[in-house]
């Protein structure tokens, strides 16, 4: 990876862009990694892990960044792990894996809820019931996360319309549990992680064992304990033991690393044991059984107006989003894979702030295709 490209003149609009953005106080530090299909990886980093001068650099290999919500296409893929050996189809309904499940939600299939079609809320404060106990060593049992989450009522017939949901790829990771009979968080470790040989991609109980404080960028302030959130996930669902939404932790240029073997493995120039290119094909294919949905199976997908991507990604693009200020993009048909990381909810997450990261980051993936453009 290039740690020089900032020195590159045609360059400079991303760079002012992004310098831009912390003078304004949008972020503290950012580190950006891409990939062109000739497998060209480029890297850059600015600022540091907070606004202080004396806080240390942030590094695109080094730093590690709560991914947040870029958690969500892992579990995809550890399903896409299941459904390439037979074990569950996209279409297996939650009556075919768990016993004594409410009515309304026995046919909720495994695609409406990595589509985000199958009726549950997008967000409630589950951790209410279990971060105290988590803290202590006590996280909540598999049959315990069910449970709270059958409890919660729909709020559309699963199929019909398309609302972001964390609490369903809760229940993905619950899927993931009973049909591959292991923990989540080992699976992923694992099955995905390992297999995809990305070290520096990790879960939050181990990302001491990876990184240390100063390689760890904080994600905001706990006004009750008055400290830095630094080492420990931000979202706090998954602090309080609930997994499959959020809680991975990783570099820039790891992110980068996992994005361009699981291109290499769509465009069948790389084999991941038990991982089958064809199931991943159909999970980058935008489901259309919702109308105006940009959603493919785990992954998001460029709209037609205003997309995080800007305005240069093809319509055969994936992407995801993430609340901390993480991001990617994989523009299938140009070969060209766009990774930026930010800790923009340090040291709060204003909604003025998270307006600015929606203005910044299109304007930030035309400047780097533009000049990706210009590469001979």
């Amino acid at each position: 990876m290039k740690e020089n490209i900032r020195q590159d003149t045609t360059f400079e609009e991303t760079d002012r862009l992004i310098t831009q953005a912390i003078d304004s106080g949008l972020f503290p530090g950012c580190a950006l990694s891409f990939y062109v299909r000739d497998r060209r990886c480029f890297s850059a980093s600015w600022g540091r892990l907070t606004f202080v001068p004396w806080s240390p650099p942030v590094s695109a290999s080094r730093t590690y960044f709560d991914l947040a919500s870029l958690t969500k296409p892992f579990t995809a893929c550890a399903i896409i792990k299941l459904v390439s050996a037979g074990i569950i189809g996209t279409d297996t309904r939650l009556e075919e894996i768990f016993h004594k499940i409410p009515t309304d939600k026995e046919t909720i299939t495994m695609r409406q809820l990595l589509c985000h079609t199958s009726g549950l809320p997008a967000h409630r404060p589950l951790y209410n019931r279990w971060l105290q106990r988590t803290k202590k060593g006590d996280p909540p049992t598999t049959q315990e996360i069910l449970q709270e989450i059958f409890n919660q009522p729909l709020e559309y017939e699963p199929g019909t319309k398309a609302n972001y949901s964390d609490i369903g790829f809760m229940l993905l990771a619950c899927v993931l549990e009973q049909a591959a009979s292991t923990n989540f968080n080992q699976f992923i470790q694992k099955n995905i992680i390992e297999a995809f040989e990305v070290p520096s991609i990790t879960d939050s109980s181990c990302l001491a064992t990876h990184a240390s404080i100063t390689e760890i960028a904080p994600t905001g302030m706990c006004s009750e304990e008055k400290r830095m959130i630094q080492g420990e996930v931000n979202d706090l669902n998954a602090r309080a033991g609930l997994y499959g939404h959020a809680g991975l932790f990783g570099t820039a240029e790891g992110v980068l690393s996992f994005l361009v073997r699981l291109f290499d493995t769509y465009e069948n120039r790389k084999k991941i044991t038990g991982f089958s290119s064809s199931v991943l094909r159909q999970f980058w294919t935008r489901d259309g059984s919702v109308p105006d949905s940009t959603w493919a199976l785990g992954f998001d997908t460029p709209s037609k107006t205003n997309s995080s991507a800007g305005t240069f990604f093809s319509p055969e693009s994936v992407g995801h989003l993430g609340f901390t200020g993480t991001s990617f993009w994989i523009d299938i048909k140009k070969g060209i894979i766009i990774v930026f990381l930010s800790n923009r909810t340090f040291p709060s997450a204003t909604l003025e702030n998270q307006q600015g990261m929606k203005k910044f980051r299109p304007m930030l993936h035309d400047a780097v295709m533009e000049y990706i453009s210009k590469l001979s």
